[in-house]
């Protein structure tokens, strides 16, 4: 892959499950949320019994910091940090932060913590996530998507209005699942959101329940993702000087009518 020019991105997210040996390894040295009673805060919802890294104690931050190094270390770019955003309130938190409060600023925390390790590996420059939630300021650890959306024209249109959203609120790059996420969509969906997604700042295919290659779905689908993949290659060094732009003064690549008219 790196002798082709790829970068490699894989997917994490803050919880961990009590069969990992990490959990014993978190829990003996305090790196987990807790409950009023002192127990680890647990819960099986995508993972056996997970807990949740505490990003406020400064020593979780560098254990799970440590973690990622490790991939990198293996040949990892960036990382997709997912979740982020369904964070417990029946909790106590290392520094003692309003567990109500910190449902938005916890994954300032999360994702900064990510953010910090790439930029010291990679340098400011070269540091990205692929991150799913976000808060006022986040827009500092790019890029974001917009979570799980269903595949169908309604949300699509959705997903849009979401993304110029954040666009307007100081986020300078957004993404979004191509295809939409949720069950799979029909083939004409699929053809008209690689469009959208392919003149996007930041493109992916992707899906839950199968995936988002256009082999899977005809030879128009193939014919359309070649035409719009090629159409954003010709297009880089104008995409590249609107990122540029986002970068130094916060204007987003992707504008709602009213910015860009100003």
């Amino acid at each position: 892959l790196k002798k082709n020019g790829l970068k490699i991105c894989v997917w994490i997210n803050p919880y961990i499950s009590q069969e990992s040996k990490l959990f014993d390894e978190g829990m003996k040295n305090g790196y987990l949320i807790k409950r009023p009673n002192g127990d680890i805060w647990q819960w099986d919802m995508w993972q056996p019994a997970m807990g949740i890294v505490d990003f406020t104690n400064p020593n979780a931050c560098e254990w799970f910091a440590s973690k990622l190094n490790s991939l990198i270390d293996m040949g990892v770019d960036c990382f997709k940090t997912d979740f982020g955003e369904r964070i417990p309130t029946d909790v106590v938190y290392f520094d003692g932060s309003d567990p109500v409060k910190m449902h938005n600023y916890y994954t300032f925390l999360y994702n900064k913590t990510v953010f910090d390790v790439l930029k010291k590996r990679f340098g400011e420059g070269n540091a990205v996530l692929f991150a799913r939630s976000a808060t006022a300021g986040s827009q500092r650890f790019p890029v974001h998507w917009g979570g799980d959306s269903t595949a169908d024209y309604e949300s699509m249109a959705e997903s849009l209005r979401g993304g110029l959203s954040l666009c307007l609120s100081g986020f300078g790059f957004w993404s979004h699942d191509i295809g939409g996420f949720e069950s799979k969509s029909s083939a004409d969906v699929y053809k008209r959101w690689v469009a959208f997604g392919l003149l996007s700042s930041h493109s992916r295919l992707h899906g839950s329940s199968s995936y988002r290659v256009p082999w899977l779905y005809d030879e128009e689908a193939v014919n359309v993702v070649r035409l719009f993949t090629k159409l954003k290659c010709s297009l880089m060094p104008y995409i590249f000087k609107n990122a540029c732009e986002a970068s130094k003064k916060g204007i987003p690549v992707m504008r709602a009518m009213v910015l860009e008219f100003q």
